[in-house]
Order: C-alpha cells, then sequence, then structure tokens
C-alpha cells in the first residue's frame, strides 16, 4: 500500500510535468536533452535491452518499474532544468518529511505489535514490514536527510536538531550491512569539511555521536561483534557465494548478459546447484549493482553502470556540491550490497535525485551561464 502511494504521486507528478511542457510547448532538444541526461536514460536504454530479447508484448511489464527512469529526467531536464534547480529545497524538504514519517510509522506499528522497542535486538526487515520498504533504502533516505538538514538555511536550528536526533536514532535501529559504515563515513565527511567555519554544527554531531555510543553501550558486547564488526554485517555466509553465480551467469553471456527473462530462471538453478537453499527459496538477486548489470546486460551494463556513477560523482566534485558528492557515494557504496536499480524505490530515488542535480547545468556549453549549483543558500 505504501509503496502504491509513493507510485501514485511520482506518476502524477510526471504526468503533470509533462502536460505542462506541452501546453507551454516547450521543445526538447534532442541532441543537448541526450548529453545532459545520458547518466540517467542510459539505464533505462539498458532496461529495453534487457526487457525484449524474444520481442513479445508481455515484455513490456518488465520496463514498467523502469520508466521514471525516461520521464522524471524529461520532466526536469527539457527547458524546465533552471526552474527545478530552484524547487531543490523544496524538494529536500519533502525527502525529509517523508523520511521522518517513515520512521514514526515503523516505530509505532513496532510499538503496537511487540509492545517494546529495543535497538540492539530489533528485527530490522519486520521493522520496515509496515512501510514496505527495504532496511538500507530507509538507512540511504535517513542519511540522506540529515545531511541536507546540516546544510539546510531556511530551517529552524531547534527544529533541525530535533528531526538530526530522530534520525539518527533510526539508523541506530537500521544498522545492518552498509547503514553505519555510511553514517561513520558521513559524520567523518561532515567534521572535515566543515571543521573551521562551523563549530556549533561539529558539537551537536560530536553530541549525536555520544548517543550512539551511549545507547550502543546497553549491550555494547553483542551490538559490536554481531552488528558493527561482524563480516556478516556486510559479507554473509552466502552472500559471496551468491556474488559469484552472478559472475558466472556473466561469464555465459559477457556481451549482452541473459535479460530480464531468464535471469530469474539462471540463478536459481545455479542457486540449487550450490546447494544455496535460502537464495532458490527466495530468487535473491546479485545484492551487488555492478554484478546485477553484468548478469542481466552484459559487459556494456557494467560500463554503463560505472561510468555513470563515476560521471556523477566527480561531477558534484567538481562543482563543489557537498550535500550530492556525499549523497552519490553513499549510493555507489550501497550498491555494494544491495542491487538497488532493481527495486522501484532505488530507481526512483536515483531518477529524481540525479536528475535534480544535472539541472544546476555546468556542463554544456549552454551551460555557461546557468551554473547555479555549488552551496545551496
Amino acid at each position: 500500500m505504501y509503496t502504491k502511494v509513493n507510485n501514485f504521486f511520482l506518476a502524477l507528478f510526471i504526468i503533470l510535468g509533462l502536460i505542462e511542457l506541452i501546453v507551454k510547448k516547450k521543445v526538447v532538444n534532442g541532441f543537448g536533452f541526450f548529453v545532459r541526461s545520458w547518466p540517467i536514460i542510459s539505464f533505462f536504454v539498458l532496461s529495453v535491452l534487457a526487457s525484449f530479447r524474444e520481442y513479445k508484448i508481455s515484455e513490456l511489464l518488465f520496463l514498467e518499474k523502469h520508466l521514471s527512469l525516461l520521464f522524471v529526467p524529461i520532466v526536469i531536464l527539457a527547458k524546465n532544468r533552471l526552474v527545478y534547480h530552484g524547487r531543490r529545497d523544496k524538494i529536500f524538504t519533502f525527502l525529509v518529511l517523508g523520511t521522518v514519517t517513515t520512521l514514526l510509522l515503523c516505530n509505532i506499528y513496532f510499538f503496537l505489535s511487540k509492545g517494546i522497542i529495543n535497538p540492539i535486538n530489533i528485527d530490522v526487515h519486520e521493522f520496515t514490514k509496515i512501510a514496505d520498504t527495504h532496511p538500507t533504502y530507509l538507512g540511504l533516505f535517513i542519511i540522506s536527510s540529515i545531511f541536507y538538514l546540516l546544510q539546510a538555511k531556511k530551517i529552524k536550528k531547534p527544529v533541525k536538531a530535533i528531526l538530526i536526533l530522530f534520525l539518527t536514532y533510526g539508523l541506530i535501529q537500521l544498522v545492518k550491512d552498509i547503514t553505519l559504515f555510511l553514517l561513520a563515513l558521513f559524520l567523518i565527511y561532515v567534521l572535515v569539511s566543515y571543521l573551521e567555519s562551523h563549530v556549533v554544527r561539529n558539537v551537536l554531531l560530536l553530541f549525536v555521536l555520544g548517543i550512539c555510543l551511549s545507547i550502543a553501550n546497553m549491550n555494547l558486547e553483542k551490538y559490536l561483534n554481531n552488528n558493527l564488526f561482524s563480516v556478516n554485517t556486510i559479507l554473509d555466509d552466502k552472500r559471496i557465494d551468491r556474488w559469484q553465480v552472478s559472475f558466472e551467469i556473466f561469464q555465459e553471456n559477457p556481451i549482452y548478459g541473459v535479460g530480464f527473462n531468464d535471469i530469474k530462471n539462471k540463478r536459481k538453478t545455479k542457486y540449487i546447484k550450490g546447494d544455496y537453499e535460502l537464495a532458490a527459496a527466495n530468487n535473491l538477486n546479485a545484492h551487488n549493482q555492478f554484478l546485477e548489470y553484468l548478469s542481466v546486460n552484459g559487459a556494456l551494463g557494467g560500463i554503463f553502470y560505472v561510468s555513470s556513477m563515476g560521471f556523477l560523482f566527480f561531477l558534484a566534485i567538481a562543482r563543489k556540491d557537498y550535500l550530492y558528492t556525499f549523497l552519490f557515494l553513499a549510493f555507489i557504496l550501497s550498491n555494494i550490497t544491495e542491487s538497488m536499480m532493481v527495486r522501484i524505490k532505488g530507481i526512483e530515488y536515483f531518477a529524481i535525485f540525479a536528475s535534480l542535480f544535472i539541472a544546476g547545468g555546468g556542463y554544456l556549453k549552454d551551460d555557461k551561464n546557468n551554473h547555479l549549483v555549488a552551496k545551496p543558500k
């Protein structure tokens, strides 16, 4: 239900955006649009190539969740990019509100069903079940929200402090896979970036870190061994084996991959052969986005993935846009243990925020006078 509501509003945004383009007769400059938006729409092209292997109408169903990779860039970047860049703060504010609401929903539901919430022993998958989301996705949204709040100047400091504390507590509840590593990286990144000119902000961060350690101390040994420093936190006992299965599929189909229609069957066959019962029973994906593209789209998919993510990350560094530098880095790191572009939440997150980032201009000739980005005002 939660996902359906989210998809409805995104579809409404796309439809209204397309209507605006048509009514205002804003013609898309094909070449300029492609050059500007290729890091996003290239993934839509990959989904098309992965869908139509047997040229059946039924294969259109594979494209459904990838449509935002085409239509979101069209709405945001087709002659409207500076307008949407001006709405950057509003869009990030909605991300914060949505993340806080989701976290509140998870806490309320879990408290009502379990009677108590222990951040040390919490089952993160059960905790986020009511929101129909994966813990790593919610963790990424939380980290993105915290980093935006630290840079936002229009939000009052007391409100900002309360939101950051609540979101940080949410991260403690969601400690899983790469999430805590991202939090640590986030704290170090911000402290280094703002050490001299933002003393109050650093004090707040240290205070938040102290709270994290205090809560962890409630059951420190178990928390550290089972959640933070366990090898299984990043590499569970079968994850490397699943990575190997996806790589074997790539080696057998190195140029174009196997496509969406065959990937599950081929993986399941290899899971059963390798006696990976849990992976076979749940039809688990690669849990690594690079290997996911290699197995589904072959070398072409791997090249596009690395090129797109690398381009966006280094462009953010070149613009000195600290918010997006961290967001893209966090997304890339999350993709080490999750196939973020397989689930619709990851696809929509990437499509919206990558398009919003590109909307600032800065790498085409006609963008010279429209380079509005760098640090948000």
